[in-house]
């Protein structure tokens, strides 16, 4: 994007040979959003796009504990039962995958809400040119990067809690 001027139509293209298809028959090429390019980069997936992982055992993630509410957390869960060990233990799991879904889940899921608007609108301004969708894909795309931000500190978060 230059300016206000858009560009209507897109050539997404991915060169490969015969022995590259033979050695990877279920690879696909996913067009992504263009976020602060001003063109569409492309991700090969050699093995195809990656499945859903389904149900997984529970796993405690040291991140948690650098947050602020960790402690709360624990205490809240571990208080309800104090007579019953295997019971507390298992609230405390059952909080703690609420705590990871609204604290740290959020982030991804805004980040896949924001991925969607914004393929939709870039979709729509290849079509029709208004400047109120111009801004509101501008607006997105800042929000995007301060999403992609947090993203990026809670990884941090949980590096730095690995070492």
């Amino acid at each position: 994007m230059v300016g206000m001027n858009s560009i209507h139509k897109g050539l997404h293209r991915a060169l490969y040979d015969s022995s590259s298809r033979l050695t990877f028959p279920k690879e696909m090429i996913e067009v992504l959003q263009r976020a602060n390019f001003d063109h569409n980069p492309l991700l090969l997936h050699y093995y195809g796009f990656p499945q859903s992982r389904g149900e997984r055992p529970f796993r405690f993630i040291i991140a948690w504990c650098t947050h602020g509410d960790y402690q709360h957390v624990v205490c809240n869960a571990w208080h309800i039962y104090v007579d019953h060990v295997l019971t507390s233990l298992d609230h405390v799991m059952g909080d703690f995958i609420i705590f990871n879904k609204d604290t740290f889940g959020s982030i991804y899921r805004c980040k896949r809400e924001l991925q969607v608007r914004i393929k939709g609108l870039e979709c729509f301004l290849e079509f029709v040119d208004y400047v109120r969708y111009w801004n509101l894909y501008q607006e997105l795309s800042r929000e995007y990067d301060l999403v992609i931000f947090e993203e990026e500190y809670v990884v941090l978060r949980i590096m730095r809690a690995l070492d």
